[in-house]
C-alpha cells in the first residue's frame, strides 16, 4: 500500500499511521480482516501494492493505536494477547486487548452514532472469534466478552436533550455466547476463506453483502411543505402514498446507500471494486 500526503503533514504524522497500518503477522488471515466481505478481501490480496491511501485519512486507525499503547502500559502480562491457530488449513490470528480469568475485553474508539444506532455485532463477532483462538490455545472456553468505547466526539450538550444519545463518554458494553455460536462463527470464517480464494481464482468478485456494505435501505419520507425535516419515513412507497392525504403534503424518495462503499472501502476507492465502479464512481466524480 502506497501512502500519500496531500495535506503535507509532518513526516511524523505520516511514519506513525505507516507504521500502524503496516503491522502485521505471518498468518494467513487475521479476525478483523475476515470481518470484512469477501469481495473486499480478495481484492485488497490482490491489490495490496496497487492501494493508496492519504494519511490524513488513516486518523481513527492513529486515534485507536494510541489509545491502545496508553492502556496497554498497565495491564500487565494479560494485556495485547497474540493468538494463532489453525483453520481448516489456514493460519488464523488475532489479538485481544485483554484476557483475564472468563473475560475478554476489547478496547474501542468509536463515534456516536455507533452506540446509538446499537450496531454492535461486528464487536461481538470479533470477541467470539477470540474466544475461538484462546480456546484452541489452552482448552480454555470463554463464553463472555466485554467492550469499552470510547466516544472521540461525545457531546455533554447532545447527552442532555437526548436521552437515546449515550449518557457518557465511555460505553461498557457486555456479551455473552453460546459455545454453538462460536463454532458457527469458525465455520462462517472456512466458508468466507473458500470464497475469497475462489472469487481470486476464477476473477469473479461479487458485491459483498448488504451487511458488509452497511448498506441503509431505500426510504419514503413523508414531508409538508416549507419544512425541512420529514413527518414520517416509510420504507415502501405504497405507504407513503397512502398517508400523503392533503395538499401541502408530498412524498420524499431518498435512495439508499451503502456506507462502507461510500467512506471506508479503499479497493472500491482506488477503482478497483466492480460493484463499486457500477454502483458508485459516477458519484464520486
Amino acid at each position: 500500500m502506497t501512502y500519500t500526503n496531500k495535506l503535507n503533514l509532518p513526516q511524523a504524522f505520516v511514519d506513525a499511521v505507516m507504521e500502524q497500518e503496516n503491522e502485521h503477522h505471518k498468518a494467513d488471515y487475521s479476525v478483523t480482516e475476515l470481518l470484512k466481505g469477501e469481495t473486499e478481501i480478495a481484492l485488497t490480496m490482490l491489490h495490496k501494492n496497487e492501494l493508496e491511501v492519504d494519511a490524513s485519512d488513516c486518523i481513527n486507525t492513529l486515534f485507536g493505536s494510541a489509545v491502545h499503547s496508553i492502556l496497554e502500559k498497565h495491564g500487565g502480562q494479560d494485556t495485547e494477547v497474540y493468538m494463532e491457530c489453525d483453520l481448516n488449513g489456514h493460519i488464523l490470528s488475532g489479538k485481544a486487548d485483554i484476557i483475564e480469568s472468563d473475560l475478554i475485553t476489547d478496547w474501542k474508539t468509536c463515534s456516536s452514532w455507533k452506540i446509538t444506532f446499537k450496531d454492535f455485532t461486528d464487536w461481538r463477532k470479533q470477541l467470539m472469534a477470540y474466544a475461538y483462538l484462546h480456546v484452541m490455545n489452552t482448552n480454555e472456553a470463554i463464553t463472555n466478552g466485554r467492550i469499552v468505547a470510547l466516544i472521540k466526539d461525545w457531546s455533554p450538550t447532545n447527552a442532555e436533550r437526548d436521552s437515546s444519545y449515550p449518557q457518557s463518554p465511555v460505553a461498557v458494553l457486555n456479551f455473552e455466547w453460546d459455545w454453538s455460536e462460536v463454532t458457527e462463527l469458525a465455520n462462517e470464517f472456512v466458508n468466507k476463506i473458500n470464497k475469497v480464494e475462489e472469487s481470486i481464482k476464477t476473477n469473479n468478485f461479487p458485491p459483498c453483502s448488504e451487511e458488509d456494505r452497511w448498506h441503509e435501505a431505500d426510504t419514503w419520507a413523508l414531508m409538508k411543505k416549507e419544512r425541512k425535516s420529514a413527518i414520517k419515513l416509510y420504507d415502501n412507497e405504497e405507504d407513503a402514498k397512502s398517508a400523503c392525504n392533503k395538499p401541502e403534503l408530498y412524498v420524499e424518495h431518498r435512495p439508499g446507500k451503502d456506507r462502507k462503499c461510500d467512506k471506508y472501502c479503499d479497493v472500491g476507492r482506488c477503482g478497483f471494486c466492480p460493484y463499486y465502479n457500477s454502483t458508485h464512481k459516477e458519484v464520486k466524480e
